[in-house]
């Protein structure tokens, strides 16, 4: 192999500041996102258990983390509600079920019921989509509550960051 083979086919570096983000089912969240943060991903080892130690194979099991985004809260709390009510009707503490049989058969935003599809488009220099990252069938597992705090004279928009599990997500070009 030449030298020159081995060259990377772009010199551009990628920016935190392009791209865009989807959540389906909460579309406010969408416009106010700030930050989102691919999950980290593991292979732990596989042990080969030996009279006298256990020796590490190569993993056969890939563990990712949660999806992780920040957003600012708007002044209506639409978008901390849209993630809110979301998981109140998964967890639905009334214990009656209706709140999560409610969110199962309504469809509107994901076509999943209690789960929605998030995608994140990174765009490129020229702000063309480059990939699309898929999470399928995602649904929330915590979201930050909004802070209020009158110390700080200055205007500080309020910030909830919101984690979400999902079955798997890909990463394609569009």
């Amino acid at each position: 192999m030449s030298v020159i083979a081995a060259q990377p086919q772009t010199l551009n570096l990628a920016s935190e500041l392009n791209f865009y983000f989807v959540i389906q089912r909460a579309p406010s969240v969408t416009y106010f996102c700030q930050d989102i943060k691919l999950p980290d991903m593991s292979l732990p080892p596989a042990k080969a258990p030996l009279p006298s130690l256990s020796n590490p194979l190569v993993g056969d099991h890939i563990n990712y983390e949660p999806l992780s985004l920040s957003y600012k809260v708007d002044e209506n709390l639409q978008n901390y509600l849209e993630l809110h009510n979301w998981m109140v009707a998964i967890g639905d503490p009334s214990n009656t079920g209706k709140q999560y049989k409610q969110l199962e058969t309504n469809q509107d935003y994901s076509g999943y019921g209690i789960y929605s599809d998030l995608q994140l488009f990174t765009l490129d220099t020229q702000k063309n989509v480059k990939y699309v990252v898929t999470f399928e069938r995602c649904w929330p597992t915590k979201v930050s509550g909004p802070k209020y705090d009158t110390k700080d004279e200055t205007v500080n928009y309020i910030t909830s960051t919101a984690d979400f599990y999902y079955t798997k997500f890909r990463i394609s070009l569009p």
